[in-house]
């Protein structure tokens, strides 16, 4: 039923919601407007969700004292390797946390982090997205709506996500979809 789902979801076909819920720990929500943010990275750049405009966000709340948020991060890594050239973007925002702190812990990850990671210092982005736990993650379509929320660990690299990511670029013209299997079309000498 997940395979069908997810193959449902990457070629843009009408499924019930209630059974694309089910899919993983990712869940369907409304569609509303993601609310801004302006963070800096470990490095002291600012990072702005604006600035993805028309790309598929993931956005990752964690911290490090977190034991689902550090299992994730490797899952994540892998997603964000396989999927980035297809134009996924990853932001993990780090809740209250300073950099050292963050440095030291991306220090024994394995895969390490790529994808950028940003300090809600003050907690204001984790409050204004609603963030009642650890962790907490959301996708965002091309048009800047949360389709998609998840409370709680994920495997990001599962087949399911990915299905659920791809059909988000699809839709938006960001990765075209080949066929795997071949499919034996009936000809008049089959009766």
């Amino acid at each position: 039923m997940k395979c069908l789902l997810a193959l449902a979801c990457c070629l843009g076909l009408a499924i019930p919601l209630p059974a694309l819920a089910q899919m993983g720990r990712f869940n369907v929500i409304g569609g509303m407007p993601a609310a801004d943010f302006r963070l800096l990275d470990r490095g002291g750049h600012p990072v702005a969700l604006s600035a993805y405009k028309g790309k598929a966000v993931l956005v990752n709340f964690w911290a490090t004292w977190c034991i689902p948020c550090r299992r994730e991060m490797p899952a994540l890594e892998r997603l964000w390797r396989e999927m980035k050239s297809s134009g996924l973007v990853v932001i993990a925002i780090d809740a209250g946390e300073d950099g050292a702190t963050i440095d030291r812990f991306v220090r024994r990850i394995e895969p390490s982090p790529s994808f950028a990671i940003v300090l809600d210092r003050d907690l204001a982005v984790t409050k204004a997205w609603g963030v009642k736990g650890m962790p907490t993650s959301f996708i965002i379509d091309t048009k800047g709506r949360i389709v998609f929320q998840a409370m709680g660990a994920v495997e990001f690299d599962s087949a399911e996500t990915k299905a659920i990511l791809r059909g988000i670029l699809f839709k938006a013209g960001q990765v075209h979809l080949t066929p795997s299997v071949s499919i034996d079309r009936p000809t008049l000498a089959d009766g």
